[in-house]
């Protein structure tokens, strides 16, 4: 292992933090939570080892936004899905270049339901952005997909299963052209598929 790297020092921070690769290099998405910001972040690292880094951007401080958040590659940009607390929506966020300088203003996904994106996972499935989510006021398992390759308009959420409280900590995945979801149904403490 290499040394461990401090990102970012204003403690508390890199909670719900999610890590891929981008455009070469490790970049992750994270939420900080201290008195003064409750926002999503992003960040790149400036080499392929992830050696030095660039400096956090923020990408959304509009309340408590950034939660339960879930970082991928959309189009070739980077994009995050996330939750705000505050307004209690699932949220979208797409990088306007390959290396996440700049960003798109957030699009709520679903604002319908009340804390609808608790726990998510943001996938490519059949070229498409989609998100499995926990709709945490009706207990249910939801997905919605986008209706083209940037995730600019959305799909109507489908609800997956509801018997019980059912789709914490879902995990999306491709599987063939279809998405396939993991996720913890709590009535039975199983992990279901």
């Amino acid at each position: 292992w290499l040394g461990p790297q401090d990102i970012y020092t204003s403690a508390p921070s890199g909670l719900y933090n999610s890590l891929k690769r981008v455009n070469g290099n490790p970049a992750f998405s994270f939420y900080t939570n201290n008195s003064s910001t409750l926002d999503l972040n992003y960040v790149r690292a400036l080499d392929a080892e992830g050696q030095t880094w660039g400096n956090p951007v923020v990408i959304d401080a509009t309340g408590a936004v950034g939660l339960y958040n879930s970082l991928n590659i959309v189009n070739g940009n980077p994009a995050i899905c996330y939750y705000d607390a505050t307004n209690t929506n699932l949220k979208y966020v797409r990088a306007n270049d390959p290396d996440g300088n700049s960003w798109a203003a957030p699009m709520i996904i679903d604002g319908l339901t009340y804390d609808a994106g608790v726990t998510l996972s943001l996938e490519i499935i059949n070229g498409r952005p989609a998100i499995a989510y926990h709709d945490y006021t009706n207990r249910d398992l939801k997905y919605i997909r986008a209706n083209d390759a940037n995730g600019d308009s959305w799909g109507t959420p489908v609800t997956v299963e509801s018997a019980g409280d059912v789709g914490s900590f879902a995990s999306l995945l491709d599987i063939s052209g279809r998405p396939a979801i993991a996720y913890v149904d709590p009535n039975f403490g199983r992990l279901k598929y």
